[in-house]
C-alpha cells in the first residue's frame, strides 16, 4: 500500500500497528512501533492535519527518545525534524529551529547513512526557516555547513538537498549585496546540474540563470545578463513543463528591458511582443502580471521614440484588458499606464509656448487620466509623479513643488529623473526648485 495513494488506509493500518504492538517490549518491535509513530505522523501532516502529526512525533520522541539504538535513532532524528518542518509551516518558526538544534546537537558528528541524512535536513530546514526569519547571516551558515559537510554524499536525497542549498545560498548572497559570490554559485550549480532532463533540476538551472541574469544586471553588465537570459530561453523555449513557464517569461521579459539599456530598441519592442502574444490569454496572475509589464515597458518605449499615438494605444490596452483584476501587482501596472498615458499627452504640450486650446485640452485629459491613479493603488494623487509634472507645466509652480516633495520622500521618482526632466525647465531658476532638489540629491 502507498502512503500517497491511500492515505487514509495507511493511517489506519499505522494506528493498528501502535495499538496491537504498542506494549510489547521486544527491541525489534518497539522499534517497528517507532516507525509507525513517525510514518502516521508524517501522512497526517502530508494532509494537512498537523496537530495530530505533532501528536505523533511528540509521542515518539518522549517514547524513545533516549533509546541509544540506532533503530530507533533514526526514527527519533525523523521525528524531530518532521516536528520542526510542521511547526514551520503553522507559523512556529523560531520553535521550529529548536527541534533543528537538537538533531544537530545529538547527531551533526555521527557517520552513519541513516542518520547523516536527517543532519542535511536538519541544516537545509534550519537554513530556509532563517531565512524566511530575515536572519540571511545565520541562513548562509546553514547551508554552507550543508554544503561542506555534505559534499560528495553519493545519497540520492542529500545530493537533491545539496542542489538546493547552492541554490539558496546564491539567493541569499545575493539579497545580501555579494553579487559576485552569488555569481560563482550560481557558475557552479549550472556545471553540476549540466544537462540533466529531470524536472526538478531543470527548475534549478532555469532559475540560476535568470537570477544569473539578474544580478549581471545589478552590477551593470547588460551584454553578460543578455547571454544569461537568452541561455534559458534557448534551453527551454519549448518547454510546456508548467513549473518552467514563469521563470521563462521573466526571463522573455527582462531580455527586453536589458536590450532597452543597450539601445537596441526594435529588438526590445520584439522581445516585449513576444511576452504578449504567447502568454497574453494565460489566466495565472503572475504570467499576466508579466505581461502588462510587457506591454507598460512597450508603450514607454514607443513614447521614447516619438511614436505617441502607437504609445497611446498600448497603454489604453493595459487599462481595458485588465480594469476588472483585483491583484495588487496588476492593478499597479494599470496606475502605471494612466500615469503614462498622461505624460503621452503632456509631452505633446511641454515644450508649446503660450497656453493654447490645445494644451489646455491636454492638462485636461492628463488631469482626467491621472485622477484615476489612487483608485487603483490607494496612492495619495501628490505622491504620483506625472501629476507634479502636471501642475508644473500648467503654471501651478507652489502644488507642483509640494507634490514633487512627496514624490521624492516617498521615492516614486529618483532624483536624477527629476534633475534631467524637461517638464521642470519652467522652474530650473526657483530657488525653491534648488534648494529641494539639492537635498535630496545630497542624500
Amino acid at each position: 500500500m502507498s502512503d500517497q495513494d491511500r492515505p487514509e488506509d495507511a493511517i489506519e493500518v499505522f494506528g493498528s500497528a501502535i495499538e496491537r504492538f504498542g506494549d510489547r517490549e521486544e527491541p525489534e518491535v518497539q522499534a517497528l512501533v517507532a516507525g509507525a509513530f513517525y510514518n502516521r505522523g508524517a501522512t497526517l501532516a502530508a494532509l494537512g492535519r498537523a496537530e495530530e502529526a505533532l501528536r505523533d512525533y511528540n509521542e515518539l520522541i518522549e517514547r524513545f527518545g533516549e533509546r541509544q539504538d540506532l533503530a530507533f535513532e533514526q526514527e527519533v532524528a525523523k521525528a524531530l525534524v518532521g516536528k520542526g518542518a510542521t511547526l514551520g509551516e503553522l507559523g512556529s518558526l523560531e520553535e521550529s529551529l529548536e527541534f533543528y538544534q537538537i538533531v544537530l546537537d545529538r547527531f551533526g558528528k555521527r557517520e552513519e547513512p541513516e542518520l547523516r541524512g536527517k543532519v542535511a535536513y536538519a541544516l537545509y530546514n534550519a537554513g530556509a526557516a532563517l531565512g524566511t526569519l530575515g536572519r540571511a547571516e545565520e541562513s548562509l551558515e546553514c547551508y554552507e555547513a550543508l554544503i561542506s559537510g555534505f559534499e560528495g554524499n553519493e545519497e540520492p536525497e542529500v545530493q537533491g538537498l545539496l542542489l538546493d542549498a547552492l541554490y539558496n545560498l546564491g539567493v541569499t548572497l545575493g539579497s545580501l549585496g555579494d553579487s559576485e559570490e552569488a555569481l560563482e554559485v550560481y557558475d557552479d550549480l549550472i556545471e553540476r546540474v549540466g544537462e540533466s532532463t529531470e524536472p526538478e533540476l531543470q527548475l534549478i538551472i532555469a532559475e540560476s540563470l535568470y537570477n544569473r541574469g539578474v544580478l549581471l544586471s545589478r552590477l551593470d553588465q547588460p551584454q553578460e545578463a543578455l547571454t544569461s537570459y537568452d541561455e534559458l530561453i534557448g534551453r527551454f523555449d519549448r518547454s510546456e513543463a508548467p513549473e518552467l513557464q514563469e521563470t521563462l517569461v521573466e526571463a522573455l521579459f527582462y531580455r527586453g528591458v536589458t536590450l532597452i539599456s543597450l539601445g537596441r530598441s526594435d529588438e526590445a519592442l520584439a522581445a516585449f511582443d513576444g511576452v504578449i502574444e504567447r502568454f497574453g490569454d494565460q489566466e495565472d496572475p503572475v504570467l499576466l502580471e508579466l505581461v502588462a509589464k510587457a506591454l507598460v515597458h512597450k508603450g514607454g518605449e514607443l513614447g521614447e521614440r516619438g511614436r505617441t499615438e502607437e504609445a497611446l494605444g498600448t497603454f489604453e490596452t493595459v487599462t481595458r484588458r485588465f480594469a476588472g483584476r483585483e491583484e495588487p501587482e496588476i492593478r499597479e501596472q494599470v496606475a502605471k499606464a494612466y500615469e503614462n498615458q498622461a505624460v503621452c499627452h503632456l509631452m505633446a504640450v511641454s515644450a508649446a509656448g503660450e497656453p493654447s486650446e490645445a494644451r489646455a485640452a491636454a492638462f485636461e485629459k492628463a488631469d482626467e487620466l491621472l485622477n484615476q491613479i489612487p483608485r487603483w493603488t490607494g496612492e495619495a494623487l501628490e505622491r504620483v509623479y506625472g501629476y507634479a509634472c502636471l501642475l508644473a507645466l500648467r503654471g501651478d509652480h507652489d502644488q507642483a513643488l509640494a507634490s514633487l516633495e512627496d514624490c521624492l520622500e516617498a521615492g516614486t521618482v529618483p532624483i536624477e529623473h527629476v534633475l534631467e526632466d524637461p517638464d521642470w525647465d519652467g522652474l530650473r531658476s526657483s530657488p525653491e526648485f534648488s534648494a529641494l532638489t539639492r537635498r535630496f540629491a545630497d542624500g
